[in-house]
């Protein structure tokens, strides 16, 4: 058990900047960053040491198990900024209808993390920073950088998108033992009147990327290979994602084209896109996608 002093006071309520130095390299290992709630009932936001400048990040939801990021480097003789948000960081409040509310983090002050993971409802007194309160199997029992401090900032809001700004490229971790299950990716328009991009889980080494555009039906792809084990770049064309609209869906896997076809489209007035979420109401896939989505960018071309 760390000192008292060794551990950050836990009064902080809502999204959380941490400012901190990681050891140094010695092994693969993680360390906890953020605990909330209790043993058997908390969750833990931790940060895995890869290499010499190299970390990954994660939440774990105790009997949900965990999600990790993509791996990304950094300068170990640098400051580094961690900013959490969860819905354990706010007291009182409840999951949503599926039991998942949006997760989010940036390292550096880029876009790790957005996306929807299950959480155990905590108080003020149950959140540690620094320390694993939860006992969770996923990290040791606490931070062992030089430097690790806290203080709130304001919420992120959603990833910041714009209808017909172009194509979408995310980088998507696949949850695992989700076979069969159909998951939304990217989601434009209203109820009633929107385009979603989901994907299929076929088997322990295959998906299928879909595209629904309300009363017209669905299309799929043929089987794409993909290691569950790896982040992978999923890039996304359709007509609402265009300023003047288009009449087709494009769909590229790891650079690899795996749908294209003709497909009406909807506009999506005042920027309503969704990342890794079913708002609308589409009966073709879930609520929310469970695994790790991170926006990438928008940009003008496929």
């Amino acid at each position: 058990m760390p000192l008292p002093g060794q551990v950050a006071a836990g009064k902080l309520e809502g999204p959380v900047r941490i400012t901190l130095r990681f050891p140094d390299f010695v092994s693969i290992y993680g360390e906890p960053l953020v605990s909330t709630g209790r043993s058997g009932a908390g969750d833990l936001v931790y940060v895995t040491y890869l290499g010499p400048g190299l970390v990954r990040f994660g939440h774990d939801c105790w009997n949900y198990g965990p999600a990790e990021t993509a791996a990304v480097s950094f300068n170990p003789l640098e400051e580094q900024t961690v900013d959490v948000d969860m819905g354990s960081l706010r007291p009182g409040q409840s999951a949503s209808a599926d039991g998942r509310t949006l997760f989010q983090l940036r390292f550096n002050g880029r876009l790790m993390a957005s996306t929807y993971r299950p959480f155990h409802a905590s108080e003020p007194v149950d959140v540690a920073y620094g320390f694993n309160a939860i006992g969770a199997s996923t990290a040791s029992a606490s931070f062992s950088g030089p430097e690790f401090r806290t203080r709130p900032i304001p919420p992120f809001g959603p990833p910041a998108l714009a209808a017909g700004a172009g194509p979408m490229r995310l980088t998507v971790r696949f949850p695992t033992a989700k076979t069969g299950a159909r998951e939304p990716l990217l989601a434009t328009g209203r109820a009633g009147a929107a385009d979603t991009v989901y994907v299929v889980y076929l088997d322990d080494t295959h998906v299928s990327f879909g595209y629904s555009h309300s009363g017209a039906g669905a299309l799929e792809s043929a089987p794409v290979a993909v290691d569950y084990g790896f982040a992978h770049e999923v890039t996304v064309a359709m007509g609402s994602l265009y300023p003047r609209g288009r009449g087709d869906v494009r769909i590229a896997c790891d650079g690899d084209q795996v749908l294209e076809a003709a497909a009406p489209a909807d506009p999506a007035p005042g920027g309503q896109i969704a990342v890794g979420a079913n708002p609308y109401g589409a009966p073709v896939c879930e609520a929310s996608f469970t695994g790790v989505l991170t926006l990438a960018e928008q940009s003008p071309s496929f």
